[in-house]
């Protein structure tokens, strides 16, 4: 018999991602009215760099092919000290960077490659807030239009996306920071809770992962490359590189749900392996299914490091993994 302590019910709930969303979104939207409570003038500030702005576009269409704006404003240190300019600035930046986090986290939730996970993380968090900052200082001028072509183009700037995946969540919190800088927090919010509600929902339900294809006016449904379940032979497909160099190791893994298991063992051997084959799959007294693979690992590798992963990933339908040296089969 399982007994859960109220502690293990705290973690459950805290590590499941939709009550973490759901909480933090409600605390930055509480966190802004609340400031707009307790500080009217924050309000005010805000309205007049709105205005501001609006005035200034006005201008920029206004007859006689007018580009300033319908007032003088304060430069300098005298523009840094004056709180309508300030506030306005600050809040934007900060508006950015909370609402790009989750989108952060999403990234990092979701993303299959962990190549790039770290630092398209990273550059999620801090785009917007620069976007912001740059909208902020070119708003209302012709200038606008030049500074976002610099914006999309920075997006490739020495570095490039191998998945159209990481674009639209670069793209994303483009918008977010475009926003923030325009006194639009509104259309962050609504656009971050939006994207991350979808994101979530094509992650869960694996939205095309073997999708259908056409027959005549006929939809037939796909197989997975890999067949599934194996061969009777005990043949699965090798993945990597070939050739006889040092002995496999065998990792026998213990599932309830042996496809899922067996899809997670194809991502976690695509980092540590150099070369894998699923070489046999046997029903367990427990009713569980053991998936026994042939796996020949890089150099930096070891088995304990990938059995930890394994684990730590597999989640509710993975129970155990273990290591062996020899022959598939014995």
């Amino acid at each position: 018999m399982e007994f859960s302590s109220p502690s293990m019910g705290l973690s459950r709930l805290r590590d499941n991602v939709i009550v973490r969303l759901v909480a933090y979104y409600t605390g930055a939207f509480l966190f802004f009215v609340f400031i707009g409570a307790l500080f009217p003038s924050v309000v005010e500030y805000v309205d007049l760099e709105r205005a501001r702005v609006a005035r200034g576009f006005e201008a920029l269409g206004g007859p006689g092919g007018e580009t300033g704006f319908p007032f003088e404003a304060p430069n300098g240190i005298e523009a840094l000290l004056t709180p309508e300019r300030s506030i306005p600035v600050l809040l934007s930046m900060i508006g950015a960077l909370a609402l790009a986090l989750p989108v952060a986290w999403i990234y990092t939730w979701t993303s299959p490659n962990p190549k790039t996970r770290q630092g398209i993380a990273r550059t999620l968090l801090v785009l917007p807030i620069a976007i912001a900052l740059v909208v902020f200082l070119v708003k209302g001028s012709l200038a606008l239009a030049f500074s976002l072509a610099g914006i999309v183009a920075a997006v490739r700037f020495r570095a490039s996306l191998t998945d159209t995946t990481d674009a639209v969540f670069l793209f994303v919190v483009i918008g977010i920071g475009l926003s923030a800088g325009v006194q639009l927090m509104a259309v962050a919010f609504i656009g971050s809770v939006v994207f991350a509600a979808i994101t979530l929902t094509v992650w869960r339900t694996r939205f095309a992962e073997h999708p259908a294809h056409l027959e005549g006016f006929q939809l037939l449904r796909s197989h997975p490359e890999v067949p599934w379940p194996p061969t009777a032979s005990g043949e699965g497909s090798v993945h990597g590189a070939s050739g006889n160099q040092n002995a496999p190791t065998l990792f026998l893994i213990h599932s309830g749900d042996p496809e899922r298991a067996r899809q997670l063992a194809d991502l976690v051997f695509g980092r540590y392996a150099k070369e894998w084959a699923l070489a046999r799959v046997a029903e367990e007294e427990r009713g569980t299914t053991v998936l026994e693979f042939s796996v020949k690992l890089k150099k930096k590798s070891d088995p304990d490091t990938v059995i930890r992963v394994l684990r730590a990933t597999g989640g509710a339908f993975i129970e155990d993994v273990e290591s062996r040296w020899g022959n598939p089969g014995t």
